[in-house]
């Protein structure tokens, strides 16, 4: 096994702030999310098997799979626009808001799957990790996002993102995606394991709203026939699952078409967090965490998503885990364009001094590590538990008492004129609104797909108008 971290891209935009957001508003129109599905979802069945992260539609609305299972022999499905878990039969589902699309789109490709490479004409494999004199080497023709990129040349050449390393040693892999451009009418994505879905982007518009689901644990060859030839930028993303290792392998296509990767620079985030951004098995849409969202609609292609549920600036979870400020060095390897900590809840054990030195001391870390990048500082999820008033204001006092011209604090507790997550515990300017109910499961603690959405767009919104803004200025 060998490593490949990717270069260090657009340096002159940490010196240079303005450069940041004019790239930004540039990219900003990727956003996958932005636009509805080229196809439908999958019309909801009785007695059938779904997988985590499959989607539905249901009386005009869409759910997705947060635990796998097989539906009710009887019923009417998944039918409440709650945030709760719905269950149904041994499946469990979440509200995902109204189908934004009931049709596909002219533009959309035959999509098919099978098990094994598909014949003449389609003959011309490039390899994203190929064999070369016994070394393992990544191939030119695709692009990496997410992490640093790790595979295997046994037996074909797989490959797959680790976005750091845990207090043990141990890789571990987050969100990541491959991206490629073709000219070829028809070509097959390779990809290994079963159990998940992958998405594919077409032109910055999604496949589907849930992805493609992979059907065998060895490799999955799926086959896209568009319409007209063209040229297309497409782009493949995993989210990661706790067991399930996902990996990519190769892109097929006729011997008349080539496949080369994107040249145009991608700006690079590192997104520091918990299990907000981490993600739970209440989240399973690929590319739908907070961080992938909040890329996109931030025009940041490569989002390295460093966060591990339970951990904050002074909460490990566990000996294998490591604080927000103890992945900075890893962070700083990756060379971002902009650098974000939010959370954390967590940390609401601790005293608020000890929080407020913890979260000053890892933006003096960033900076004394040479990164001239901006950083957001997030306040603390709103959701109904003890100590999270106190310890968002331990975290503003933080930010405040590192004085760094390029710090910016955004709160979510405190938000004017309303806590983005709004309940009966902390709302006191419109007593009657409460949000928690859309976006919060029955945990009370985390968001379903619907409120990772909703959260990465509040997100958004913050740092256009308090920092992209400022930066511009």
């Amino acid at each position: 096994m060998s490593q490949t971290v990717p270069p260090a891209n657009l340096a002159n935009v940490a010196s240079n702030p303005r450069l940041l957001a004019a790239a930004a508003m540039a990219n900003r129109v990727l956003d996958p999310f932005a636009t509805p599905p080229l196809t439908p979802a999958m019309a909801y069945a009785a007695s059938t098997a779904y997988i985590q992260g499959q989607v539905v539609i249901n009386g005009g609305n869409w759910y997705v799979c947060n635990s796998p299972g097989t539906t009710a022999a009887s019923g009417s499905g998944p039918v409440a626009t709650t945030g709760l878990t719905i269950t149904d039969g041994n499946c469990h589902w979440t509200y995902y808001g109204p189908a934004e699309t009931t049709t596909t789109d002219a533009d959309a490709p035959t999509m098919s799957i099978s098990t094994s490479q598909p014949s003449y004409p389609l003959t011309n494999t490039w390899r994203c990790y190929a064999v070369s004199t016994g070394a393992a080497v990544v191939s030119s023709a695709f692009k990496f996002l997410g992490g640093a990129i790790t595979g295997t040349t046994s037996p074909k050449g797989y490959a797959y993102a680790n976005c750091f390393n845990a207090a043990a040693g141990a890789p571990t892999t987050r969100d990541w995606a491959v991206e490629f451009k073709t000219d070829a009418p028809a070509f097959v994505i390779d990809f290994t394991g079963a159990g998940f879905t992958v998405q594919i982007v077409i032109d910055g518009r999604r496949f589907s709203p849930g992805g493609i689901t992979g059907i065998t644990t060895l490799e999955n060859f799926v086959t896209l026939t568009f319409p007209t030839r063209k040229t297309r930028r497409i782009r493949v993303e995993f989210n990661a699952r706790s067991g399930v290792l996902q990996n990519f392998v190769a892109v097929t296509t006729s011997a008349n078409d080539q496949v080369w990767a994107p040249t145009d620079d991608a700006l690079r985030m590192v997104y520091i967090g918990d299990s907000y951004a981490s993600g739970t098995t209440y989240s399973a849409v690929p590319g739908g965490h907070i961080p992938q969202r909040l890329g996109a609609k931030l025009g940041i292609a490569d989002v390295w998503n460093m966060s591990t549920s339970g951990t904050g600036y002074l909460n490990p979870a566990v000996t294998n885990s490591y604080t927000f400020g103890q992945r900075v060095a890893q962070g700083l390897a990756a060379n971002p364009s902009l650098w974000v900590f939010s959370g954390s809840v967590n940390d609401a054990t601790y005293s608020p001094a000890a929080v407020t030195a913890a979260v000053t001391a890892t933006i003096q870390s960033v900076r004394a590590g040479g990164s001239l990048a901006p950083i957001v500082v997030f306040g603390v999820q709103s959701v109904n538990m003890t100590g999270v008033a106190a310890t968002e204001a331990a975290v503003a006092a933080g930010v405040a008492a590192a004085n760094d011209p390029r710090t910016f604090f955004v709160p979510f507790n405190g938000a004017s004129p309303l806590p983005w997550i709004s309940g009966s515990w902390n709302n006191s300017a419109l007593s009657n609104n409460a949000n928690a109910g859309q976006y919060i499961v029955e945990d009370n603690e985390h968001p379903n797909d619907l409120g990772m959405a909703y959260l990465a767009s509040r997100k958004a919104d913050a740092v256009w108008q308090s920092v992209y803004h400022a930066l511009a200025a």
